[in-house]
């Protein structure tokens, strides 16, 4: 719903929280992203614009 209204901020946040819950190495390893980009992900402190590959193999993972 939130990628539909265009609210980033939202989407980044349930991102965040399932990346927060999810075990990074097997993650990165399934989805062929590196630990370090989903660790920059989860940092408030970093600006949050991730390539759309990116974000599609994290979908791709989360929805299996």
């Amino acid at each position: 719903d939130c990628l539909k209204h265009g609210d980033t901020e939202a989407f980044r946040d349930v991102l965040v929280s399932f990346l927060m819950t999810a075990n990074k190495k097997k993650l990165s390893k399934v989805s062929g992203i590196g630990r370090t980009t989903i660790y920059d992900i989860m940092n408030p402190e970093k600006e949050f614009n991730p390539e759309l590959s990116t974000v599609a193999a994290l979908l791709k993972v989360i929805a299996a």
